[in-house]
């Protein structure tokens, strides 16, 4: 048992450098086989294919960022709304929900890198969208509640569809530019400031 794990774990570390060397299309299972020191029936033994190959390095983070992501935005309306306890999750504050994002995106930085850049010709290509349709579900109930609060109407759907392109850029930009962790942090507190002031400009009243 120990040595199918211990095959597994060098299967894994060796495809994670070579779709980190040659992209998802270009990489090769039997390269992967050859620097790992097993033959290809060993890998198919783990893993169906290339593409559940990829799956086992990257799925675990990206679940990871995904939850967090919801957690934010529900966490987020539920302070709006006042709802009890909510304040006690500081997932609801964009400023430490972008810390705790950063943390788990920096530690798997190399996985990010994959997502970002060399997921060309696997299902994690557009992985962005899954991220896009969850902050826009979250955002638009979020601008209704506070539109309703301050009594103006609510930004229009492309808008808001906009403005959440704009917040990811933000992260993708980080990650693609800065491999320094708190330097990415410090970047991005300015970036929130930014940000954080045209999302509350889109809900003055015309005549301010």
């Amino acid at each position: 048992m120990n040595n199918e794990h211990e095959t597994k774990e060098r299967l894994l570390e060796c495809a994670r450098a070579e779709f980190l060397e040659k992209g998802y299309q270009g990489a090769s299972l039997r390269s992967i086989c050859k620097k790992a020191g097993v033959t290809t029936g060993a890998l198919y033994f783990f893993f169906k294919d290339k593409e559940d190959l990829f799956d086992a390095i990257v799925e675990p983070t990206l679940e990871k960022v995904k939850a967090m992501s919801m957690q934010h935005v529900n966490q987020e309306l539920m302070a709006l709304q006042n709802v009890p306890g909510a304040e006690e999750d500081d997932m609801h504050d964009d400023r430490n929900a972008t810390e705790q994002i950063l943390h788990v995106l920096y530690s798997d930085y190399d996985i990010c890198q994959l997502l970002l850049t060399k997921s060309q010709g696997s299902k994690y290509e557009n992985c962005l969208d899954t991220f896009v349709d969850i902050f826009e579900t979250g955002q638009k109930a979020l601008a209704v509640e506070q539109a309703k609060q301050l009594g103006v109407p609510v930004p229009d759907d492309y808008t808001l569809h906009w403005v959440i392109h704009i917040q990811l850029d933000a992260y993708v930009h980080v990650l693609l530019h800065e491999p320094d962790e708190q330097k990415a942090l410090s970047h991005m507190d300015n970036v929130l400031t930014y940000l954080l002031s045209g999302w509350m400009a889109l809900f003055r009243k015309k005549s301010e």
